[in-house]
């Protein structure tokens, strides 16, 4: 079994509620410095020092969220919210 000892690369795309990619939002394996942002289109890719990590994802006005890699297969999208409130009927 490779996968021991083989890095895991996991690739995604983070998007709003309304299924709009968000740009620069950080990417960051927890409790390491590894850490990468997304593009304009919200495409990330981030080699993961630990095969069964936990990745952050923030931004500035959104609601942070964490996702556990070891659940996850190789690609995963996200939806962050807005950490504000709108005063909707």
């Amino acid at each position: 079994n490779f996968t021991t000892t083989a890095q895991k690369i996991v690739k995604g795309k983070v998007v709003d509620r309304n299924n709009l990619p968000i740009e620069n939002v950080t990417v960051k394996e927890k409790n390491t410095n590894n850490a990468t942002i997304t593009d304009k289109e919200g495409n990330y890719s981030i080699t993961l020092q630990n095969l069964e990590a936990i990745l952050q994802y923030s931004s500035v006005g959104m609601i942070s969220q964490e996702v556990n890699t070891k659940d996850n297969g190789g690609f995963i999208e996200i939806t962050l919210n807005s950490s504000t409130v709108s005063m909707e009927a």
